[in-house]
Protein backbone atom coordinates (compact mmCIF):
# COMPACT_ATOMS: atom_id res chain seq x y z
CA UNK A 1 0.00 0.00 0.00
CA UNK A 2 1.36 3.13 -0.75
CA UNK A 3 2.04 6.28 2.03
CA UNK A 4 -1.45 8.08 1.32
CA UNK A 5 -3.10 4.75 1.26
CA UNK A 6 -1.52 4.25 4.73
CA UNK A 7 -2.13 7.72 5.90
CA UNK A 8 -5.77 8.12 4.51
CA UNK A 9 -6.76 4.65 7.07
CA UNK A 10 -4.93 6.23 10.09
CA UNK A 11 -7.07 9.58 9.58
CA UNK A 12 -10.36 7.25 9.23
CA UNK A 13 -9.25 4.43 12.32
CA UNK A 14 -8.64 7.98 14.19
CA UNK A 15 -11.41 9.91 13.53
CA UNK A 16 -14.28 7.22 12.64
CA UNK A 17 -13.85 5.45 16.55
CA UNK A 18 -13.75 5.88 19.65
CA UNK A 19 -14.55 9.59 20.74
CA UNK A 20 -15.50 9.95 17.27
CA UNK A 21 -17.60 6.97 16.85
CA UNK A 22 -21.07 8.47 17.09
CA UNK A 23 -20.49 11.18 14.98
CA UNK A 24 -18.91 8.95 12.65
CA UNK A 25 -22.13 7.16 12.40
CA UNK A 26 -23.95 10.43 12.19
CA UNK A 27 -22.10 11.20 8.91
CA UNK A 28 -22.25 7.69 7.07
CA UNK A 29 -26.56 8.25 7.98
CA UNK A 30 -25.89 11.97 6.25
CA UNK A 31 -23.72 10.36 3.28
CA UNK A 32 -26.62 7.35 2.64
CA UNK A 33 -29.47 10.02 2.87
CA UNK A 34 -27.63 12.16 0.16
CA UNK A 35 -25.96 9.31 -1.95
CA UNK A 36 -28.53 6.68 -2.02
CA UNK A 37 -29.19 4.02 1.10
CA UNK A 38 -27.52 0.72 0.25
CA UNK A 39 -27.57 -2.64 2.62
CA UNK A 40 -25.31 -5.18 3.71
CA UNK A 41 -25.81 -7.63 1.21
CA UNK A 42 -25.93 -5.33 -1.83
CA UNK A 43 -23.11 -5.40 -3.96
CA UNK A 44 -22.36 -1.96 -4.02
CA UNK A 45 -22.50 -2.06 -0.25
CA UNK A 46 -18.40 -2.25 0.04
CA UNK A 47 -17.73 0.41 -2.53
CA UNK A 48 -20.01 3.47 -0.94
CA UNK A 49 -19.05 3.00 2.22
CA UNK A 50 -15.19 2.79 0.99
CA UNK A 51 -16.65 6.26 -0.67
CA UNK A 52 -18.27 7.65 2.65
CA UNK A 53 -14.92 6.93 4.48
CA UNK A 54 -12.85 8.94 1.70
CA UNK A 55 -15.51 11.84 2.10
CA UNK A 56 -15.63 11.81 5.96
CA UNK A 57 -11.42 11.99 6.39
CA UNK A 58 -11.17 14.71 3.54
CA UNK A 59 -14.07 16.55 2.91
CA UNK A 60 -16.40 16.31 5.88
CA UNK A 61 -15.70 19.18 8.97
CA UNK A 62 -16.09 17.65 12.56
CA UNK A 63 -18.81 18.74 14.74
CA UNK A 64 -18.13 22.03 16.46
CA UNK A 65 -14.43 22.29 15.14
CA UNK A 66 -14.62 23.47 11.43
CA UNK A 67 -11.78 21.65 10.74
CA UNK A 68 -11.76 18.28 8.48
CA UNK A 69 -9.98 15.47 10.03
CA UNK A 70 -7.28 15.13 7.60
CA UNK A 71 -6.93 19.03 8.89
CA UNK A 72 -6.55 17.73 12.46
CA UNK A 73 -4.04 15.05 11.27
CA UNK A 74 -1.90 17.39 10.54
CA UNK A 75 -1.94 18.94 13.79
CA UNK A 76 0.18 16.49 15.17
CA UNK A 77 3.78 17.22 15.90
CA UNK A 78 4.84 13.89 16.31
CA UNK A 79 4.38 13.02 12.39
CA UNK A 80 7.14 11.63 10.01
CA UNK A 81 7.89 13.71 7.44
CA UNK A 82 6.91 11.13 5.10
CA UNK A 83 3.36 10.83 6.49
CA UNK A 84 3.48 14.91 6.82
CA UNK A 85 3.99 15.00 2.78
CA UNK A 86 1.09 12.18 2.48
CA UNK A 87 -1.29 13.96 4.47
CA UNK A 88 -0.66 17.60 2.96
CA UNK A 89 -1.17 15.70 -0.14
CA UNK A 90 -4.51 14.32 1.18
CA UNK A 91 -5.53 17.88 2.66
CA UNK A 92 -5.40 19.59 -0.64
CA UNK A 93 -6.86 16.30 -3.00
CA UNK A 94 -9.56 17.79 -5.70
CA UNK A 95 -12.86 15.67 -5.51
CA UNK A 96 -14.94 16.53 -9.02
CA UNK A 97 -16.29 15.22 -11.85
CA UNK A 98 -14.31 14.05 -14.38
CA UNK A 99 -14.60 12.92 -18.29
CA UNK A 100 -12.21 11.59 -19.61
CA UNK A 101 -10.37 13.08 -23.01
CA UNK A 102 -7.63 10.40 -23.94
CA UNK A 103 -6.61 7.27 -22.77
CA UNK A 104 -2.71 5.91 -22.87
CA UNK A 105 -1.33 2.94 -21.18
CA UNK A 106 -0.72 4.46 -17.72
CA UNK A 107 -2.11 7.66 -18.09
CA UNK A 108 -5.66 9.04 -18.59
CA UNK A 109 -6.47 12.68 -20.06
CA UNK A 110 -8.91 14.51 -18.14
CA UNK A 111 -11.35 17.66 -18.71
CA UNK A 112 -12.71 19.04 -15.21
CA UNK A 113 -16.72 19.39 -15.48
CA UNK A 114 -17.15 21.37 -12.56
CA UNK A 115 -14.14 23.88 -11.76
CA UNK A 116 -12.67 23.51 -15.70
CA UNK A 117 -9.19 22.81 -16.23
CA UNK A 118 -7.57 19.51 -17.40
CA UNK A 119 -5.18 16.96 -16.19
CA UNK A 120 -3.15 14.04 -16.63
CA UNK A 121 -3.45 11.19 -14.28
CA UNK A 122 -0.86 8.40 -14.01
CA UNK A 123 -2.33 5.22 -13.18
CA UNK A 124 -0.73 1.93 -12.74
CA UNK A 125 -4.03 0.06 -12.51
CA UNK A 126 -5.75 -0.62 -15.06
CA UNK A 127 -8.83 1.21 -15.63
CA UNK A 128 -11.24 -1.51 -17.36
CA UNK A 129 -14.07 -0.60 -19.81
CA UNK A 130 -13.12 2.94 -19.79
CA UNK A 131 -13.25 5.43 -22.89
CA UNK A 132 -12.89 8.43 -24.46
CA UNK A 133 -16.08 10.66 -23.17
CA UNK A 134 -17.08 8.48 -20.16
CA UNK A 135 -17.96 10.99 -17.02
CA UNK A 136 -17.06 9.51 -13.66
CA UNK A 137 -16.42 11.24 -9.90
CA UNK A 138 -12.93 10.69 -8.47
CA UNK A 139 -10.64 12.26 -6.60
CA UNK A 140 -7.24 14.04 -7.85
CA UNK A 141 -4.29 13.86 -5.92
CA UNK A 142 -0.47 15.57 -6.23
CA UNK A 143 2.17 12.97 -5.13
CA UNK A 144 5.88 13.06 -6.10
CA UNK A 145 5.30 15.80 -8.98
CA UNK A 146 2.65 13.28 -10.54
CA UNK A 147 -1.14 13.42 -10.24
CA UNK A 148 -2.73 10.63 -9.18
CA UNK A 149 -6.20 8.83 -8.65
CA UNK A 150 -7.28 8.52 -5.08
CA UNK A 151 -9.17 5.40 -4.04
CA UNK A 152 -12.90 5.80 -5.35
CA UNK A 153 -14.95 6.10 -8.44
CA UNK A 154 -18.28 6.56 -9.09
CA UNK A 155 -18.55 5.98 -12.99
CA UNK A 156 -21.85 7.46 -14.80
CA UNK A 157 -23.60 5.46 -17.44
CA UNK A 158 -22.65 6.53 -21.15
CA UNK A 159 -25.98 7.37 -21.98
CA UNK A 160 -26.69 9.55 -19.17
CA UNK A 161 -23.82 12.04 -20.49
CA UNK A 162 -25.72 14.49 -21.78
CA UNK A 163 -28.37 14.08 -18.99
CA UNK A 164 -25.44 14.96 -16.21
CA UNK A 165 -24.13 17.88 -18.48
CA UNK A 166 -28.33 19.43 -18.42
CA UNK A 167 -28.18 19.16 -14.41
CA UNK A 168 -24.41 20.32 -14.08
CA UNK A 169 -26.01 23.60 -15.49
CA UNK A 170 -29.34 23.75 -13.75
CA UNK A 171 -27.18 23.33 -10.05
CA UNK A 172 -24.47 25.94 -11.69
CA UNK A 173 -27.81 28.49 -12.32
CA UNK A 174 -28.88 27.67 -9.13
CA UNK A 175 -25.22 27.93 -7.29
CA UNK A 176 -25.63 24.72 -5.75
CA UNK A 177 -22.60 23.19 -3.98
CA UNK A 178 -20.31 20.61 -5.62
CA UNK A 179 -20.59 18.27 -2.91
CA UNK A 180 -24.69 18.53 -3.23
CA UNK A 181 -23.95 18.07 -6.87
CA UNK A 182 -21.96 14.84 -6.94
CA UNK A 183 -23.54 13.60 -3.97
CA UNK A 184 -27.04 14.03 -6.53
CA UNK A 185 -25.45 11.96 -9.58
CA UNK A 186 -24.26 9.34 -7.21
CA UNK A 187 -28.04 8.78 -5.98
CA UNK A 188 -28.71 8.78 -9.56
CA UNK A 189 -26.30 6.18 -10.49
CA UNK A 190 -27.56 4.25 -7.49
CA UNK A 191 -30.84 4.81 -8.82
CA UNK A 192 -30.08 2.87 -12.40
CA UNK A 193 -28.54 0.02 -10.87
CA UNK A 194 -31.83 -0.75 -8.76
CA UNK A 195 -33.84 0.46 -11.70
CA UNK A 196 -32.61 -1.45 -15.33
CA UNK A 197 -35.43 -0.99 -16.85
CA UNK A 198 -35.32 2.54 -16.86
CA UNK A 199 -33.44 4.59 -19.10
CA UNK A 200 -29.91 5.74 -17.36
CA UNK A 201 -30.69 9.47 -18.77
CA UNK A 202 -34.10 9.57 -17.47
CA UNK A 203 -33.21 8.75 -14.22
CA UNK A 204 -30.49 11.54 -14.13
CA UNK A 205 -32.90 14.08 -15.54
CA UNK A 206 -35.52 13.28 -12.75
CA UNK A 207 -35.93 15.89 -10.26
Amino acid sequence: MSQLGLVLDQVIARYAAGEHQAEAARARAEFLEATGQVFDDDPWFEERITAFLEWYALERPLDGRGSRPIDQYLCDATLASEARAAARALASSHWSLFRVLELAPGRAHLEDLLAGGRFVVHERRKLTGIEAGDVFEARLLSDSGKTLFGRTFCFHPRDAVEAILEVIAEASERRNSKQDLLFRLAERRLRCERYRNVHAAKLYAAR
